[in-house]
């Protein structure tokens, strides 16, 4: 930009000739072009900044909402909540034995998870695995080594979608050791 005024003040004195007047307007003619300009860039980049700082914080608000909502989805999950204390409780009064549950208890409980992780993204395994397993317990005659199997991989699709989360893997610990005991281990 500034050799762009320079070589524009240039072309004026030499189309002035030796005409000190005519140079000096010539000079406060660019003097004020080039002032213009710079006002004129300086506006146009004041309003690419403001633009570009609304525009980042409308990112910033949308991460923050995305974040939130996926928060919200793991939450039932990842957090203790009813469900999962009550299949701790119920567990506990089993005497720590997922195994010792009635039938009716365990598929009243596989129901509430199935209700509850139904419309969650990425617990789909979990689900089928729960479908699984409720149509193995009310099918009226129970076959331990299938119910093992479906146990073993609850408890490990448990444990991913847990993560970190003390209370879910206290839920697939008693997946998996309700699986070895039914698996003879």
């Amino acid at each position: 930009m500034r050799n762009l005024i320079l070589f524009t003040l240039a072309m004026l004195v030499m189309a002035c000739g030796d005409q000190a007047a005519s140079v000096g307007d010539a000079m406060d003619s660019a003097k004020e072009s080039a002032g213009n300009a710079m006002d004129s860039a300086k506006e146009t980049a004041g309003g690419a900044m403001d633009s570009a700082k609304e525009t980042a914080g409308n990112a910033m608000d949308s991460a923050k909402e995305s974040a939130g909502n996926a928060m919200d989805k793991v939450s039932g999950m990842a957090a203790p909540g009813e469900a999962v204390t009550a299949t701790i409780d119920a567990v506990k009064s089993a005497g720590g034995d997922i195994t010792a549950l009635s039938p009716d208890a365990a598929v009243g409980n596989i129901n509430t998870w199935i209700e509850k992780l139904g419309s969650m993204d990425g617990t789909e395994g979990v689900v089928d695995g729960l479908k699984s397993l409720k149509t193995e317990l009310t099918s009226g005659e129970i076959d331990g080594s299938k119910v093992s199997t479906i146990l073993s991989s609850l408890a490990e699709k448990t444990r991913e979608l847990g993560g970190d989360n003390m209370a879910v893997g206290t839920i697939a610990s008693a997946l998996d050791a309700g699986a070895k005991k039914l698996g003879g281990q």
